[in-house]
């Protein structure tokens, strides 16, 4: 009897993860193909636009508005990839130094913010190791920083990002902070949602911090977020990490 309570329970809760799988699969994929649709429409217009005009500066007007619709595809369809690789791929957990691949991250992005005020800050041991899956790390790291740099409040004389980390009780404890725009109290709950946007004037996908989300939990982690409108942003992750 009491093999078969435990039997019942663990397919029951097989079950409703099944559930909860299929109802997000079937948002998503309403969700991305209302994403890519609208980009898309909107190219085909400029392209009308462009090909009815001989002005130059109409022309090159057009052409910026091109890029700038190709590039949020692009963006899209990288993180339609990353949520697809922390769906379906096995963790695969391996010992790494941190500071190095923070580093990397921080390099590729840094061009997204304005570089000409802009400090950056790494406060991390250079012989801090860490034992984790190493992708769904680069990918939740990435998009926090990113989000860091996309929202700097230019107007300030300078923008600071900045990133952390030490080990706690067999725990990494990692941080990204920013005095950027800050996010309203109202927002703090539903920032992870999937497609979630906090504002019209946002020009992400409304899907990076649902990875994140997704990544910190299949990751057996907690993310937390201290923001503040006009005072920037700390997002917090505390992950399990071998020794």
């Amino acid at each position: 009897m009491d093999l078969n309570f435990h039997s019942e329970k663990e397919i029951l809760k097989k079950n409703t993860l099944l559930s909860k799988t299929n109802r997000e699969l079937d948002r998503f994929v309403y969700s991305a193909s209302h994403e890519l649709r609208a980009p898309l429409t909107s190219l085909l217009g400029l392209l009308d636009i462009a090909g009815r005009t001989s002005h130059k500066e109409e022309l090159k007007k057009c052409h910026a508005m091109m890029h700038e619709r190709i590039q949020s595809m692009d963006l899209l369809i990288k993180e339609i990839i990353d949520f697809t690789r922390n769906e379906r791929l096995t963790l695969r957990e391996e010992k790494f130094a941190l500071r190095p691949l923070v580093q990397r991250i921080l390099d590729d992005l840094k061009f997204m913010g304005p570089v000409h005020k802009q400090t950056i800050e790494i406060h991390i041991d250079a012989g801090l190791e860490i034992t984790t899956d190493a992708t769904r790390l680069k990918i939740l790291l990435n998009n926090l920083i990113s989000n860091s740099f996309k929202y700097a409040d230019r107007h300030k004389p300078i923008c600071t990002v900045a990133v952390g980390a030490h080990l706690e009780n067999q725990h990494l404890i990692i941080w990204v902070k920013d005095n950027g725009q800050g996010i309203s109290a109202e927002h703090h709950k539903k920032i992870f949602s999937m497609f979630y946007r906090g504002s019209e004037d946002s020009t992400g996908s409304g899907l990076g911090l649902y990875i994140v989300h997704e990544i910190v939990a299949r990751l057996n982690g907690t993310i937390r977020l201290e923001s503040t409108p006009g005072e920037g942003a700390i997002f917090t992750l505390r992950l399990p990490t071998g020794s």
